[in-house]
């Protein structure tokens, strides 16, 4: 392992992330940590979260993986006029702040990489379509992590509202070679496709298991709130193979999860982990509809922290942060 230096930390941009990783280098870097803390070698910690305001939002989440010497944590806010957070790297051993990144990015980077994993494992073989339900600001690296694994050759889009369907179809035309439809409707939208990633923050289940192909895969990667879901109990009827980024963490913030399985990990038993089957390996598909519910882990954002803060060191990029030596509190007396 190369030598840090300790004496400086490193301030990086959004700009900085994006021109020192891709998607695709996010899918591999979250993989090898999905199997390392499998294995009991990284850890997440219990998320940290308040609500306040309009639907507005403070969280905090933190990781450890002692191997690789590198422990983070990620803070952000998320209000309805806009959001920010900052992603914390720290080497453990020696209590050094290494970096500090601004994390959007790097946030929708890991979101999307985990869906692409998911779906690269779980979604049948010659899955050449997709539907990609929600506009935001999430949905085309959705997207693009889906492409990243399966050969795609139409994207069904759908949005409640016809003027962010049809202008986030615009966009992905312009950005990929396969055929891109905006649908009228939800139901035109998942018809017979074999891959549906939902990525809206609706609070109320709005897909039902019966819209579903037969041997649909379904990435639900939207809703991470306890008071959120996109997909109705019925979906899971219909399930041959569930998997979730973190039992812990779905337990916490999935209402779908939690009103299914409820809160005794006992009854969790059929619930499997992305890094469990990636350590078991490749397996014949199990027949039904399989789903992927993913909540985001502090594991997931230092999967994806590390390659951006080694590529940093490595390449000279970002504010270097000298060091201060301690100084004195000041008071004043009355």
């Amino acid at each position: 392992m190369p030598m840090i230096d300790t004496t400086i930390t490193r301030f990086l941009t959004e700009a900085d992330v994006t021109r020192l990783i891709d998607l695709n280098d996010a899918m591999e870097a979250l993989s090898d940590m999905l199997t390392l803390e499998f294995a009991g070698a990284a850890k997440n910690f219990p998320k940290i979260q308040a609500t306040y305001g309009d639907r507005s939002t403070l969280h905090a989440l933190a990781s450890l993986a002692e191997t690789l010497d590198i422990a983070g944590f990620k803070t952000w806010i998320n209000t309805p006029k806009g959001a920010s957070s900052v992603m914390s790297v720290f080497e453990p051993n020696v209590g050094h702040l290494r970096a500090m990144i601004q994390a959007g990015g790097l946030g929708r980077l890991r979101t999307a990489a985990a869906s692409g994993i998911a779906t690269d494992w779980m979604a049948v073989p010659d899955a050449d379509e997709m539907a990609v339900i929600g506009t935001g600001r999430q949905a085309m690296l959705q997207v693009a992590a889906v492409a990243a694994v399966r050969k795609l050759k139409r994207l069904r889009v759908y949005s409640p509202t016809e003027e962010n369907r049809e202008r986030f179809a615009a966009q992905a035309r312009e950005l990929f070679s396969f055929d891109v439809a905006a649908e009228p409707s939800l139901e035109r939208a998942v018809d017979g496709v074999p891959i549906v990633t939902l990525i809206t923050r609706s609070r109320k289940p709005f897909l039902a298991g019966a819209m579903l192909e037969a041997n649909a895969h379904l990435n639900a990667v939207g809703a991470i709130l306890p008071n959120s879901a996109e997909f109705e109990p019925d979906v899971f009827e219909r399930a041959g193979r569930i998997v979730v980024d973190n039992v812990e963490r779905v337990m916490a913030s999935s209402k779908e999860f939690r009103d299914r399985f409820g809160e005794d990990i006992s009854n969790w038993g059929n619930v499997e982990t992305l890094g469990c089957i990636i350590l078991a390996g490749r397996k014949p598909r199990t027949a039904g509809v399989s789903v992927f519910k993913a909540v985001g882990t502090g594991l997931a954002d230092l999967a994806v922290a590390r390659l951006v803060v080694e590529r940093a060191e490595q390449q000279d990029v970002g504010v270097k942060i000298g060091k201060s030596p301690p100084a004195q509190p000041r008071w004043r007396a009355l």
